[in-house]
């Protein structure tokens, strides 16, 4: 995807020939304020493709809604579950208090490795089929009434509904399709290059960006950053480097 804005700062870039096929729906959630941000993902996504890709960015929930129900018919290839969550990144009891009787019921070993749900490919004509949706909100309700997550829960609240509904229901994929905690201090020094520009998706979680100072391996991010024609947005390390 080449923006109407970016052949004027990178005029090696040439617009792709139409691309044919099924549309692949790729929907993005992200604030305003990092809107560039979210610009770099799809031109890498879009550059490293040779699929029918076509983005939707949401920021609100009617949004979501919607572009679920207009492509919930195309076809996705079956895989052992409907989820396939990139990683075990820890277990079970870390995210889910297993002394209250709703979790006990479920009958789940405590021990389990827990797939890192912020990276999942979901087959939506199951998620549909078998009501997903409200089956995630019925947890998410109880756990409001019965305080049913783990005391030292330090990621994400959305996670454990998801550890539960996708119990033994999912697939792993290829850990380098989520290689995370590149924001994190000494980041640098746990990766090197090579894996880094081997990886399928990077993740900066952490306190440092890649348009921050202190982030490691920025130069691969700058690779897909489309400079703002607003002037609104500018990466600390390339702004400062501008002056």
């Amino acid at each position: 995807m080449i923006l109407p804005f970016e052949s004027e700062f990178s005029p090696e870039l040439i617009p792709d020939p139409v691309r044919t096929g099924e549309e692949i729906p790729v929907i993005i959630t992200a604030a305003e304020e990092i809107l560039e941000a979210v610009v770099a993902a799809m031109n890498s996504g879009y550059q490293n493709s040779k699929a029918n890709i076509v983005f939707n960015i949401v920021d609100h929930l009617k949004s979501l809604e919607a572009r679920l129900c207009e492509t919930d018919d195309f076809d996705c290839a079956s895989t052992k579950g409907i989820v396939r969550g990139a990683g075990n990144q820890n277990n079970y009891i870390g995210f889910l208090d297993f002394k209250k009787e709703a979790i006990k019921k479920l009958g789940m070993r405590a021990n389990t490795c827990s797939f890192n749900p912020v990276m999942i490919v979901a087959n939506l004509m199951e998620w549909k089929h078998q009501n997903i949706t409200s089956q995630l909100e019925h947890w998410m309700e109880l756990n409001a009434q019965e305080d049913l997550y783990s005391k030292t829960l330090a990621e994400s609240i959305t996670t454990p509904p998801l550890l539960i509904v996708f119990y033994k229901h999912h697939s792993s994929i290829d850990p380098m399709w989520h290689v995370r905690h590149l924001g994190a201090t000494g980041a640098g020094n746990r990766y090197s290059p090579q894996f880094v520009k081997s990886a399928k998706l990077l993740h900066w979680n952490g306190h440092s960006k890649p348009w921050s100072r202190t982030s490691s391996f920025t130069e691969v991010w700058d690779k897909w950053y489309i400079q703002d024609p607003t002037g609104i947005f500018h990466p600390v390390q390339k702004h400062t480097g501008d002056k």
